[in-house]
Formats: C-alpha cells, sequence, structure tokens
C-alpha cells in the first residue's frame, strides 16, 4: 500500500498518469533514432536557452561561466527558478550578482540549485516516503537542500529557512533533468542583504557619476540643438517648395496610370469575353464547386461522429469531458487513433481507462494527441525534412511527439515511452482544425 501511495504522489508530480503497457507500436530502431535526436540537441543548458520563462537564470549562468558546464556529459539535476523568482529578490541583489566584482557569490548561488546527481520527480517522492521525518536530504554543488512534500507539491527549504516550491517537474535532458522551482535558494556562504547593500551604494555612486556627465552633456546638446533648429528651419522652406513641386508630379502621373490602368481593364474584359463559354472555364467552374462541397461544415467532433472508425474515440471523448474543448471555435490537429488502435490495448487498460476515478488520466491521454493549431500533412513533412529527420511537436497535454519519416515513406509519431504509430490518413477536414488517422494509441513519458 505505502508503495503505491508513494507512486501516486509521484505521477502527481508529472503530470503523466501513463500505465507502461498503454502503448501502440514499436520498433528498437525508431525508438533509438527518435529518441537519440531529441536528447543529443537537448543539454540542461540548451533547455534552460529555449524557454523564455527562464532568461534570467540564462543570463546567470553566462555570467557565472557555467554554460559549457551545463552542457556537457552528465547526470544533473538542476532546480531552477523562474524570472518571477529572480524579481523577488531584494532590490539590488540581481543586479549586483551580474557584475563581474560578485562573480563568485553568483557561483555560489547557482551551484546550490545543481546536484551531480540525476533526480526525477520519482526519485524525489520515493526518498520522502522512504524518510522518517517525511523530508529528503539533497546534496547539491554548494550544501545540502531539504525536500519535503506538502500538499501534493514539492517544497525545498534552503540554508536560509526560505522555502521554493517545484512548478513543473521532469523536464528531460541529455546531461540530466531540470525542476522549475518559484522562489531563489540561498546558500549559507552567501549574504543576500551585503549584495543589496553594497548595489545600493554602488548604485548612488553611478548615479552622481552619471549626472555630472549628463550636465555637461546637456550644455553641448542645447547648443548644438540650437545651431541645428536654425539649419532645419531653412532646410524645411528648401523641402516644402521641394515637396510642392513633388507633389504636382505626382498628381499629373497619377492621372496617366488611372487612365492606363482603366484601358487595360477594358481591354482584359474584351479579351475574356470569348472564355466564359469554352470548356476550360466550365471546368474551371466544376473545380470550384467541388472544392466547395467538400469545405467541412461540423467541428472536429462532428466529424468524428460521423464516422463510424472513430466511436471508440468519441466515447472517450465523452468520458474524458473534452467535447467542449474539440467542438469549441479555433484551429486544432487530432492525430485520431481508430477503434483497432483502441481494440489492440489490453482489455483491463481499456475498461481502466473509461472508468469515473481514472477520468484525470484519461484527460492527459487523449490530449496528448491534440495540437492547438493547424497542421497539414504539408506541413508536418515539410518540418520534418527542415529539422533533419526529426520534427518536435507540442501537444495540448504539455508533452511532445517526435514526427519522423520511414523507409516506406509513411510520418510517423514516437511518443514519450520510444513508442509510435503511423499516419494513415491525412487531413480530414473539420471547420475548426484537422484529423490525421493514426494506428495507435500514444502515451505521454512516464
Amino acid at each position: 500500500m505505502k508503495s503505491l501511495i508513494s507512486s501516486v504522489l509521484a505521477l502527481l508530480m508529472v503530470l503523466a498518469f501513463t500505465p507502461a503497457n498503454l502503448s501502440a507500436q514499436t520498433t528498437p530502431e525508431q525508438t533509438d533514432m527518435g529518441e537519440s535526436a531529441e536528447m543529443t540537441e537537448n543539454t540542461v543548458a540548451a533547455l534552460v536557452t529555449e524557454n523564455q520563462d527562464l532568461s534570467t537564470l540564462l543570463a546567470a549562468i553566462e555570467a557565472a561561466e557555467l554554460t559549457s558546464a551545463l552542457s556537457g556529459e552528465g547526470t544533473l539535476t538542476v532546480f531552477a527558478p523562474t524570472n518571477a523568482a529572480f524579481e523577488q529578490l531584494p532590490a539590488g541583489v540581481l543586479e549586483a550578482l551580474l557584475r563581474p566584482e560578485n562573480k563568485d557569490a553568483l557561483v555560489n548561488i547557482l551551484k546550490f540549485h545543481v546536484a551531480s546527481n540525476q533526480m526525477a520527480s520519482t526519485d524525489i517522492m520515493d526518498g520522502i516516503e522512504g524518510s522518517a521525518d517525511a523530508s529528503l536530504s539533497a546534496t547539491t554543488m554548494n550544501g545540502d537542500l531539504t525536500v519535503t512534500s506538502e500538499g501534493g507539491s514539492v517544497v525545498i527549504k534552503d540554508a536560509t529557512g526560505n522555502t521554493a516550491t517545484v512548478q513543473q517537474a521532469d523536464i528531460m535532458a541529455s546531461n540530466g533533468v531540470v525542476h522549475i522551482i518559484d522562489h531563489v535558494l540561498v546558500p549559507a556562504n552567501v549574504d543576500v542583504m551585503a549584495l543589496a547593500g553594497n548595489s545600493a551604494m554602488g548604485m548612488v555612486q553611478d548615479q552622481q557619476d552619471a549626472m555630472r556627465s549628463d550636465m555637461g552633456e546637456m550644455k553641448e546638446d542645447m547648443q548644438a540643438k540650437k545651431d541645428a533648429m536654425a539649419s532645419d528651419m531653412n532646410n524645411m522652406k528648401e523641402e516644402m517648395k521641394a515637396h510642392k513641386d513633388e507633389m504636382a508630379a505626382d498628381m499629373k502621373e497619377m492621372k496617366e496610370d488611372m487612365k492606363a490602368n482603366n484601358d487595360e481593364m477594358a481591354a482584359d474584359m474584351r479579351d475574356r469575353k470569348p472564355d466564359y463559354n469554352s470548356g476550360v472555364t466550365t471546368s474551371a467552374n466544376t473545380r470550384v464547386t467541388a472544392n466547395t462541397g467538400s469545405m467541412a461544415d461540423g467541428t472536429i467532433v462532428d466529424v468524428a461522429k460521423g464516422n463510424n472508425n472513430f466511436s471508440s474515440l468519441v466515447s472517450a471523448l465523452k468520458s474524458a469531458e473534452l467535447v467542449d474543448i474539440l467542438s469549441s471555435n479555433g484551429e486544432f490537429t487530432v492525430f485520431a487513433p481508430t477503434n483497432d488502435a483502441f481494440s489492440a490495448l489490453p482489455d483491463s487498460v481499456s475498461s481502466s481507462l473509461m472508468q469515473e476515478s481514472n477520468k484525470q488520466h484519461l484527460q492527459q491521454v487523449l490530449t496528448y494527441h491534440v495540437v492547438a493549431s493547424k497542421l497539414t500533412a504539408a506541413d508536418l513533412k515539410k518540418a520534418i525534412e527542415k529539422k533533419k529527420g526529426f520534427f518536435r511537436i507540442q501537444t495540448m497535454g504539455g508533452g511532445s511527439l517526435i514526427a519522423s519519416v520511414n523507409a516506406e515513406g509513411n510520418v510517423i509519431l514516437t511518443d514519450g515511452n520510444g513508442e509510435f504509430a503511423t499516419i494513415t490518413d491525412t487531413d480530414i477536414e473539420a471547420s475548426n482544425g484537422l484529423i490525421h488517422v493514426i494506428d495507435g494509441v500514444l502515451t505521454p513519458r512516464q
């Protein structure tokens, strides 16, 4: 029972409630290629660089000259403060930390957020559950952190007694894992208030120097502006006369152009009259009528309901209460498993997914098949080619899929567990997006 509770808590932390046997199809070759391409590019440093909410952390890493340390091989655990977390530091502290003279303090703070051993959320929860006082001591490169679980969230206490909460867990990198936190952790060997005081004194001195410099520049600027204004007045008079002459010339040219355009349009109309009764025009009109008739009037849910091959998917959407979302205005792309794909799941998994108590689990699986934008088959193949064979697709469920093309030229989707499904039909139009048919059920990383 204790093991079961621990597992449930860990799954709540990472938002990945997927059983190990909930899968589509897989081959070792596709698993190795997809994961290798994704993980090679995504070091801890690369993940920080790509996340706009971690831009302040990126600036700090660069100022501390730690980029290479976070780009090399390893099994790191990084507790990454957001931009908002840095903004909560006392006034002037961040500016002081980014100054060259305070590089040692900055390095000490950053190392206090990095452990040399990789700890996923499940490892952390196991450690907390297995301890006598329901806490875990995490050793970083600059001291120990105390980690506990409060109200389903992981809370980290630093050397000063301040706490940070994990906002997003298990962002996997090729050299470790990143957990995003909402406060900056401070080690025992850094005096934040002293940094704030030194920063304030430095700012006052800088302001005084800047004011003296500005006063001198203002005097020079005022004289220069006075001279420039006199020159500008003369130039304006000359330019106004030139503009007046230019406008008169433009008006004349516009009249001539309008007359020429009218003559050209009249000639075009005369040339087109014989074509209205020709076979070419009739054929074109036929194509327009055909295209108009093929435009989808129903939403993605309506289209799915009208296709017997999607009855299992429609039933799952109803159970997960996702019908309203996929019936709303917007642009979605749905990778839709067929009835056969759902039938391929073990009976125990299928029945478990449809239980009311597992609604959140079912929602995560289904939203892992939805993209919040319109992605045609042509767009998908272009993106795969542009990304040298492997294109990452961000889903509404928060996880990502890797799209690639197999030897037969078919697009395949590899999920977070290395399982894959093949797209068997594409670009089924709906009023609020597209449906691509797949032959397997995909699941986010466990």
